[in-house]
């Protein structure tokens, strides 16, 4: 009896785990208003240069919303990292 009764209750949190998960997610993609294009888009327009690349990562701006990361290289040949927050929109620089 004790066996079944742990089975389930080992089934019920492994069920409980995932829809905690699956929560987290949705709210990490609800909390990006802006798309990677949106982003993309946004650096283009104030900073001049080639964008080498662009990624989202989790959690980095100012109140912990996913940000959108790109590296570019500016006129001069400097390399320079560009973060545009994912929730507001605003774009930043790190040097």
């Amino acid at each position: 009896m004790n066996t079944i009764r742990a089975f389930v209750l080992f089934s019920l949190s492994c069920v409980a785990g995932l829809f905690v998960f699956e929560q987290a997610v949705a709210s990490e993609r609800a909390a990006a208003r802006l798309s990677l294009e949106q982003a993309l888009e946004k650096i283009k327009k104030r900073y001049p240069g080639k964008v080498l690349g662009i990624r989202r990562i989790g959690g980095q701006g100012p109140q912990g919303a996913p940000v959108y990361k790109a590296k570019l290289v500016s006129k001069r040949g400097r390399v320079h990292f560009v973060f545009v927050d994912a929730q507001t929109g605003e774009v930043f620089k790190a040097d």
